[in-house]
């Protein structure tokens, strides 16, 4: 699987800019920080989405499902 000439050109702007800040970095290291900035929008959204539900009461108590699937799978005596 070949990653696109834009994610390549991305990941090397982003590392020139991050080798200037700290020229010490590693290409791990770099690996490390681009993944992390990269997936930081998705979590974000994840948790806005996450948020919304609960205010929407669109969830139940966890004391509820837990007592429900202990009940379903016969561990109430546990």
């Amino acid at each position: 699987m070949s990653a696109p000439l834009t994610d390549l050109d991305a990941f090397y702007a982003f590392g020139r800019n991050k080798l200037a800040e700290d020229g010490d970095l590693s290409l791990d290291d770099l690996l490390f920080e681009w993944d992390a900035a990269s997936h930081h929008d998705a979590i974000n959204e994840a948790i806005r989405e996450g948020v919304a539900d609960v205010d929407a009461g669109r969830t139940r108590p966890a004391t509820q499902v837990v007592a429900e699937t202990r009940s379903r799978y016969g561990l109430d005596a546990l």
